[in-house]
Formats: C-alpha cells, sequence, structure tokens
C-alpha cells in the first residue's frame, strides 16, 4: 500500500495536472517499501507550481548548490512513521560525479508518460534507456535489481521504430537495439559497461561547451556548499513540559534517534545529575546555599542559574543555527510565561534578565495525562502533587501561542510519532516562510 503522503503528493498533482512521472521503483512504491529517493521527472515549466504543492503537503526543500537539475525535498509521513525524500529533475542528465552529459529525453518521457494505478510512469521503452543510461554513467555498475529489470524490459520490448531509433540516438553505431537486447536478456552487464566511457564521450560532443561549463562550475558550487551549509542551515527549538512521569527523557531520546535533523539534548533543570551543561561554580554554590543562607549566598546562586540557564541558550542556539532540532528538557517558567509581571523588584530584575539571556524556544510540548496515570509510572510524588504540577503547567501555557498539548496515555512509539509530525510541520511553516 503507497504511503499517505506519496498518495497524497500524486493526488494534488493530478487535481493541478502537472505533467510528471516516476523514474523508477514503482512496485517499491506501491507496496509502500521505499529505500531511498522517490525519482520523479517533471516538466521545467511546471515545477514553481509543483514546489508550491510539496510546501502546502509539509514538504520542506533542501537547498543545494551544485545539484542541478536536481531538486530535493524532504516530508515526514506519520503513519508509516517514514521520511520521505523526493528527488526531483525537469531535466535527464547523466555524467558521474557530475551530471554534466545532457540528453533531450525528458519531453520524449513525459509525452509517452502512461498511468499505472494512482500514478503516471514511463512507457516501457523510455524506462529501459533511462535506467541503462543511469547504470551506465551515474553508477557505473548494474545493481542486482536494476539487472533483473533491465532484462524483464528488453524481452518485453519489440523491435518497434521509436526504441530503435532512440538506442540509435544515444549509443555508438555499432550497438543496435538487437544487439543491445540480446545483450540484456543474456546478462552480458560486463561487455556493456565497456561501452561506458564511447557512450560519455558521444553525449558530450553534442554539447561540448556546456558539459566542459557544468564540469567545471558543478565542483566549485558544491565546494561551496559544503563549506557553507552550516552557515546557511536553520533549525528548530522546542521545549518538552511535563510533570514527572510523563516520559520527558523517553522521548528526547527517541526524537534523537529518529528524526530527520540531527537532535541535540539540553537539559534546563535544576537537577545537576541530569544537567548537561553547567557553569563550574554551580556545584559550589549550590553546596553553601544549604541550610541557613546568607544573603550574599542566595543573590550569587540566583545570578549563577540565570547565567547557567543563558550559557545552556546559547549552546542551543549553536546548534540551531548549524540546521539541528534542539530539545530542551524543561524552560523556565518565567521566560514562557511573557505575560507574568508584579512581585518584588530582584524577581523582576532577575524575569527581565532572563528573558533576555534565554528568549521562548521555537515551540513548546506539553505531555498531558491525569495525575493517578503518572503516579503509577514513577511513585516519586504523591497524585495530588502531581496534579498541582500538571495544573500550574496547564494555566502557564494558556498565555504561550506557540503551546501543543499531547496526550502520553499511549504506547511511547504513538507518542513519538505525533510529535515528530507536529514539529517537522513547526519547522516546514518556518523554512516555507508560512
Amino acid at each position: 500500500m503507497i504511503c499517505s503522503l506519496i498518495a497524497a503528493v500524486f493526488d494534488e498533482f493530478a487535481q493541478a495536472e502537472i505533467s510528471y512521472c516516476l523514474l523508477r521503483g514503482y512496485e517499491a512504491l506501491l507496496s509502500g517499501a521505499i529505500d531511498g529517493d522517490v525519482d520523479l521527472l517533471i516538466a521545467p515549466d511546471q515545477l514553481a507550481q509543483a514546489r508550491e504543492i510539496l510546501q502546502q503537503l509539509g514538504f520542506v526543500a533542501l537547498v543545494r548548490w551544485g545539484q542541478a537539475p536536481h531538486s530535493f525535498f524532504i516530508g515526514y509521513d506519520e503513519p508509516s512513521d517514514g521520511w520521505i525524500k523526493l528527488d526531483i529533475v525537469h531535466a535527464l542528465t547523466y555524467g558521474r560525479p557530475v551530471p554534466a552529459l545532457r540528453t533531450a529525453l525528458a519531453t520524449e518521457c513525459l509525452d509517452n508518460r502512461v498511468r499505472r494505478g494512482p500514478l503516471f510512469v514511463l512507457v516501457a521503452e523510455d524506462e529501459l534507456l533511462t535506467l541503462l543510461l543511469h547504470c551506465l554513467l551515474d553508477k557505473g555498475t548494474f545493481e542486482p535489481a536494476y539487472r533483473s529489470r533491465l532484462a524483464t524490459l528488453a524481452r518485453e520490448i519489440s523491435g518497434n521504430p521509436y526504441i530503435i531509433t532512440q538506442v540509435a540516438r544515444y549509443f555508438p553505431p555499432n550497438l543496435t537495439w538487437d544487439r543491445l537486447r540480446q545483450m540484456l536478456v543474456d546478462g552480458e552487464w560486463d561487455t556493456l559497461l565497456k561501452t561506458r566511457g564511447t557512450l560519455a564521450a558521444q553525449l558530450a560532443r553534442r554539447d561540448q561547451l556546456g558539459t566542459r561549463w557544468h564540469r567545471a562550475v558543478t565542483p566549485a558550487l558544491r565546494f561551496l556548499d559544503r563549506r557553507t551549509r552550516a552557515i546557511r542551515g536553520r533549525g528548530l527549538s522546542m521545549a518538552l513540559l511535563a510533570p514527572d512521569g510523563a516520559g520527558k527523557t523517553t522521548l528526547a531520546r527517541s526524537l534523537g534517534q529518529t528524526f530527520y535533523l540531527p537532535t541535540r539534548y539540553v537539559y534546563m533543570g535544576t537537577n545537576l545529575d541530569s544537567s548537561t551543561i553547567t557553569l563550574p561554580t554551580t556545584r559550589w554554590l549550590q553546596k553553601a546555599s544549604r541550610g541557613r543562607q546568607r544573603p550574599l549566598v542566595r543573590m550569587l546562586h540566583a545570578l549563577n542559574t540565570v547565567l547557567e540557564q543563558g550559557l545552556r541558550y546559547r549552546v542551543a542556539a549553536y546548534h540551531r543555527r548549524r540546521g539541528r532540532l534542539v530539545v530542551f528538557d524543561r524552560y523556565p517558567d518565567g521566560v514562557l510565561a511573557l505575560k507574568q509581571s508584579g512581585g518584588v523588584l530582584h524577581k523582576r530584575l532577575r524575569r527581565r534578565l532572563m528573558r533576555i539571556l534565554c528568549p521562548p524556544p521555537d515551540m513548546v510540548v506539553y505531555l498531558d495525562a491525569p495525575a493517578e496515570v503518572l503516579y503509577e509510572r514513577k511513585h516519586e510524588h504523591s497524585p495530588g502533587l502531581l496534579e498541582q504540577q500538571r495544573q500550574r503547567y496547564l494555566q502557564l501555557l494558556q498565555s504561550v501561542p506557540q503551546t501543543v498539548i499531547v496526550d502520553v496515555q499511549r504506547e511511547p512509539d504513538q507518542i513519538r510519532r505525533e510529535v515528530s509530525a507536529l514539529v517537522w510541520r513547526r519547522y516546514a511553516v518556518s523554512m516555507n516562510g508560512e
């Protein structure tokens, strides 16, 4: 069964009359077993419209220099818990490591495309030709799955004028369709690979200036892309809030293992044993503040706490700027409750300083469950105390617009899927400028 997100893409493309076709992997896509990219060919004049549709469906475009004519889009399908990567091209070019060998196949492939089930695919002749060029010029090898598919296509295709003309156009003169078909059926893969150099040289001669240009410029663009990607990247920060026993740590760890963006965990609470980032003075001041506290010690301890939270936020901001997902375990209440005011002078000053050093995260995820459920999980606090924590959070978050509430009375995997979808949706909105 094709995954729901991919099905939605094809439905929207059909309604918008986007001229597209799947380049390969139909059977795997239809079964829901997506291994790698989903390769699509789209008419050049409809690429912008297709991009808008994908953004509306929650896809995020990956900005990659030196990858033309490829455009990459990432989306998350919650029902299948799968990350979908679309590799969309508006022209069929080949070559390794630089796809500088241009062909005119794209227009013919789109003109000849046929509907198969829920989507459009290549006709057998175009599928064989594009897959063969992909193996020879891009891969430099014939993978087992591709060998089987090429042999099957060769048996199905008769010697019609179209395939004969196409083979004569793109392959050396001594390699006719009859000879090529026999090699594919007999599995003469090593012999076919020997034609790679001649085939590449023949395609390069047809567009010498363009081939040289792309071979010179593309590596430079890719070099700049690798060196500047961290600067150009943009991630997302989220705070996980909940009473004890709701599963904040479990969720944070599972997101780190499965989320598409690299994830960094930052503890924002007061438990030193759980802390990931602390100042050297924290433990000393904590010991000094035990028992009877002097005013100076209390003041230093409060200032140390504010500076430590600011340091944690700066470390998190560094990772966010590099395109990572930052998961804050807890977050200062005074920062989230922006409407909170009043109180004694030193508390107002502390709250204002905290908001300067530690701005609110991009989103807040509150994990909610009845106190009785939370108590049964850890037995650390009484149901009454847990309910007090719960009500305090619910009241606090009423004034925090970037809050989403997630019911955690389910299996951890279901919770992770819902949170992954919520976070990705928020990330897509920020990246797509909605």
